[in-house]
């Protein structure tokens, strides 16, 4: 069952969450449609989830939009970011979408780590599956991902069974880093619906100076080109981390978009959320003003 979580939080803190069970999941393909220009309409059981809606941003003015004696609830307009793999023959050509400094600094970054000691490994088979998950989870319960987001790769059998199925049908994909022998980055991207899925990213903070994310998506990418892509897409999905913004070569303007009955209850809880978010980019702005939003972060991946 698919859950919908209505975050209170303040930043990266969250204070407590209300679970809502989704009784459908609509999805589209992003990449291969034109913008919507209305909501879309709620012909089944509610509530209803359309992730990745590909729209054009004057039909999410309002975050509340009560239609029908629905609840239309779009909390965000987010940068999906992404790969078109099929525009290039070979990882070379991809590496000519960078300007000429940027493609040698990414060199220079992976060859650092090179010299320094890093080696990677590449898993896609059945039987290499429970080695990444195992090592994945070792780096992911120590990466800063972890602490703020509380976001690193389920380390539960069911999760890990997913990744087996998805390794039978040949769409499984992950990338160890290690450093001595021993990991400290992984990267997770499964394939679902011709697209490469930017899954889990982490990696031990005492190695951030070696950009191991930086390097290990270079190797990832070399890997599905060298291979010949198994899609037609990566997608780095929601969010606009500077990574993301590298890597990519085109992005949508999307927005999740919850369609709820349109009860007082409901109103009162999605309007609640907006109060929270209101209040934590204007304290963003106040850190950003005072230049300490840069080392709170700082503090939060030391500790």
């Amino acid at each position: 069952m698919t859950i919908y979580n209505v975050n209170f939080q303040i930043g990266d803190f969250v204070f407590f969450t209300k679970k809502i069970p989704i009784a459908s999941v609509v999805k589209c393909n992003v990449f291969e449609s034109e913008p919507l220009m209305t909501l879309p309409e709620a012909n089944e059981a509610l509530p209803q989830f359309y992730p990745n809606l590909n729209v054009d941003s004057d039909i999410v003015d309002n975050k509340v939009t009560l239609k029908k004696g629905k609840l239309y609830y779009i909390r965000s307009l987010y940068n999906n970011y992404f790969i078109k793999l099929s525009d290039y023959n070979n990882f070379d050509e991809y590496l000519l979408k960078f300007s000429s400094k940027s493609r040698s600094t990414l060199k220079r970054k992976v060859r650092k780590a090179e010299e320094a000691g890093f080696t990677h490994k590449l898993y896609s088979k059945v039987e290499e599956v429970t080695e990444f998950h195992s090592f994945a989870c070792c780096v992911g319960k120590y990466t800063y991902q972890n602490s703020l987001f509380d976001s690193s790769i389920p380390s539960d059998e069911g999760y890990r069974n997913e990744m087996l199925e998805l390794a039978r049908k040949g769409l499984f994909l992950g990338g160890i880093l290690f450093k001595d022998e021993k990991p400290c980055a992984y990267l997770y991207t499964p394939v679902n619906e011709e697209q490469y899925l930017y899954t889990y990213l982490g990696y031990l903070p005492d190695f951030s100076a070696f950009s191991p994310g930086t390097v290990l998506q270079f190797k990832v990418f070399q890997h599905i080109f060298d291979e010949k892509p198994k899609a037609k897409f990566f997608n780095f999905t929601e969010g606009n981390g500077q990574h993301k913004v590298f890597f990519s070569t085109d992005k949508k303007i999307c927005c999740n978009c919850l369609i709820l009955e349109g009860s007082v209850y409901n109103y009162s809880l999605l309007k609640m959320q907006i109060v929270f978010d209101l209040f934590s980019a204007f304290l963003g702005k106040m850190l950003d003003k005072f230049n300490l939003r840069t080392k709170i972060k700082k503090l939060i991946r030391k500790q």
